[in-house]
């Protein structure tokens, strides 16, 4: 292989990183902190309006890989933010979803 083919192939590499990693960092659609799910309270009479809101806050199978991709790209982060970190964490082992779930099935038992 040539230097310059070599050269474009870690420009290419480098290009893809620096896009996942800004992609990673400028996450428009941020759902509630899962320490924060973990202490929401259920409220029987806004049922219709938390099921809905709960809802929302689903992650995709991408915001997961995103989310696992930050940190593994940005190892920094555990000392620099490690609220985003461990975000990342919550969102990539997907216990943001399990948390969302037990708030549903809570909803699930209100009148």
């Amino acid at each position: 292989m040539n230097k310059s083919l070599k050269l474009k192939h870690v420009s290419g590499i480098f290009v893809t990183l620096a896009i996942l990693c800004s992609g990673c960092a400028s996450n428009s659609q941020q759902p509630m902190a899962a320490y924060d799910l973990d202490y929401f309270q259920v409220t029987c009479s806004q049922k219709a309006q938390q099921i809905a809101m709960l809802q929302s806050m689903r992650s995709t199978r991408d915001d997961r890989l995103f989310a696992r991709a930050s940190n593994a790209l940005q190892p920094w982060l555990i000392i620099t933010n490690p609220g985003q970190y461990n975000e990342n964490i919550s969102r990539g082992s997907s216990r943001t979803d399990w948390l969302l779930n037990q708030k549903l099935m809570e909803l699930r038992e209100c009148p």
